[in-house]
């Protein structure tokens, strides 16, 4: 018991340290979405309008923007949504999601984990591409390294950088178990949606990791 009290302080002092830390990216200016949101009840508006948000800049503005474009009828309607059938669009809507064993409407199944999906591939003729962004604290590169030395695969490539218009965008090591090949990538400066903070980085990183796999495929045929 005393030890779960200790570790019970740990947890609560880790959480007033990191309580106003932005976990979708850590060195950006921490957020309260909620307060944002209510900007929404505040200025009517429609996917048309153009309306500027007080104060300095946020990610989060743009999420708002994408609530005004996605709830307007005349996008809705472009977008040949039939009518009655969305109420209101909503970003990452909870609702959605599996509770455990209890059912949603949406879905029935939920997947926690995809490691025993990529032991199972290991077995197969396979190439696989993993990239995290270094500034992530939702899901923290470290943990994703971890999960992947779980895999128990042989390193062919240690880590090494890569390089986006002649910076370093990033390190990456390649596993290869057989014909199972595994190309992880941490990208640097990037956050839990690395694409989103590291648009050139992603892009490039994704693209180069297609044409190897196309020149392969050729390849073996």
């Amino acid at each position: 018991m005393a030890n779960n009290i200790l570790c019970l302080s740990d947890l609560q002092k880790v959480e007033r340290c990191l309580k106003n830390i932005q976990g979708t990216h850590i060195l950006e200016r921490w957020c309260d979405l909620e307060s944002f949101m209510s900007i929404l009840q505040e200025t009517p508006t429609n996917g048309q309008s153009v309306f500027s948000i007080p104060g300095p800049w946020r990610r989060e503005i743009n999420y708002i923007y994408s609530y005004v474009w996605a709830n307007d009828k005349a996008v809705q309607k472009a977008l040949n949504d039939r009518e009655g059938t969305l109420l209101e669009w909503v970003r990452c809507n909870e609702s959605m999601h599996y509770r455990g064993k209890e059912r949603t409407e949406s879905y029935v199944y939920d997947v926690p984990s995809a490691i025993d999906d990529h032991r199972h591939l290991t077995s197969k003729s396979c190439r696989a591409l993993i990239y995290s962004g270094d500034h992530d604290l939702i899901v923290p590169h470290l943990t994703t390294e971890e999960w992947i030395d779980t895999l128990k695969l042989s390193i062919v490539d240690d880590w090494e950088p890569w390089f986006v218009d002649a910076q370093v965008a990033g390190y990456k090591m390649k596993y290869l178990q057989n014909d199972y090949e595994l190309t992880y990538a941490a990208v640097k400066g990037a956050g839990h949606t690395a694409a989103e903070s590291r648009n050139n980085a992603c892009q490039w990183l994704i693209g180069s990791f297609l044409a190897t796999l196309f020149s392969f495929t050729l390849a073996r045929h």
